[in-house]
């Protein structure tokens, strides 16, 4: 009899210990994905920021210094407003970027002479800005993809994960804006900051927990 008691907790005491190390084992896991997914989003974030902050920037440019500007120089006063522009750290990048631009617009049929027409054109400034970010917005798309796979791994129980998930939904709303801002520069101004300020509430609310 005591000898059945025995073999009895012993199986007991191997039932409940591997349902705590599979219990530890999810509950890592679903700390690493979501820690995961929020590195992913704050990486985007940072990107998504730039990048309509200088859409901004772009149709501001459009409105109120492309008609003041010679057209010789509208390609330099036009970069010189954008964030992408400034953070490049050496002169040569600097031209190489001009001379892609340059490019760019002359392979969209505009003439030397029609810089300052075509700069005035949201559409135009728009498009040049997302030739500027291409491999930044292709970044953005595998950070996206990446966060929504990581997301899939962590429970609904999880810490954060509803901010997590809103974080993603706001981004991603963020970010296909940027490609297609059909706005007026008033609006843009406020949809701008309505991103800025949602995306920074979910990225403070989740700060505390994974960095």
């Amino acid at each position: 009899m005591k000898k059945s008691i025995s073999i009895l907790l012993i199986l007991l005491f191997i039932v409940s210990s591997t349902l705590i190390f599979s219990s530890c084992d999810t509950t890592t896991e679903n700390t690493e994905n979501a820690s995961q997914c929020y590195n992913y989003l704050v990486e985007a974030h940072e990107i998504c920021n730039n990048l309509l902050g200088d859409i901004y920037n772009a149709w501001h440019f459009a409105i109120y210094e492309a008609d003041d500007c010679k057209s010789s120089g509208i390609i330099g006063e036009f970069l010189d407003t954008l964030k992408f522009y400034n953070d490049i750290s050496t002169t040569p990048e600097k031209n190489k970027l001009g001379l892609a631009v340059h490019a760019k617009l002359n392979e969209m049929g505009a003439s030397s002479y029609e810089f300052e027409y075509y700069l005035s054109d949201f559409n135009i400034t728009t498009d040049l800005v997302i030739y500027i970010y291409r491999n930044d917005i292709s970044r953005v798309n595998e950070l996206l993809s990446s966060a929504s796979n990581s997301l899939k791994g962590v429970s609904e129980k999880q810490d954060g994960y509803s901010t997590l998930k809103s974080y993603y939904l706001e981004l991603k709303s963020c970010f296909d804006f940027c490609q297609s801002p059909d706005t007026s520069f008033e609006q843009l101004g406020t949809i701008k900051e309505n991103f800025q300020k949602n995306l920074n509430t979910y990225k403070n609310e989740l700060e505390f927990m994974f960095d």
